[in-house]
């Protein structure tokens, strides 16, 4: 059976406003006998301008302007995970791939290419 989830998450620290949120969808399969998922991810990542300067930040770069750190990110995601038998009962392995399908960054930053992240997880 598959599912649909929705999760949103916001950040605040007194330097920046961070805005995350994620909705992922999730179903499940069986291949050979063993459990598995996959899962279909689109995360939009929201930071605005910083408000201030740092004293000990000042110098006269583009990197240290806090005028100039706002992002807006779309990212889409998709994983794959597969719990284990046998002698590896009880470890789940993942998978995940994502990347940027929309970006606008202000000023001279970094963009994101793309992100793996891999998982092991070990039920005890």
């Amino acid at each position: 059976p598959g599912s649909c989830e929705f999760h949103s998450q916001r950040t605040e620290s007194k330097h920046a406003e961070q805005t995350p949120t994620t909705d992922p969808v999730h179903s499940s399969f069986r291949i050979d006998g063993r459990s598995g998922a996959d899962s279909i991810r689109l995360e939009r990542y929201t930071r605005d301008n910083i408000s201030g300067i740092d004293p000990l930040i000042m110098a006269p770069v583009q990197t240290a302007d806090p005028d100039r750190q706002k992002v807006e990110r779309t990212d889409i995601g998709v994983g794959l995970n597969f719990a284990a038998t046998g002698a590896m009962s009880g470890w789940r392995f993942a998978i995940e791939y994502i990347v940027p399908i929309q970006q606008d960054l202000d000023g001279p930053q970094l963009e994101t290419d793309s992100r793996l992240i891999l998982g092991v997880q070990r039920s005890l």
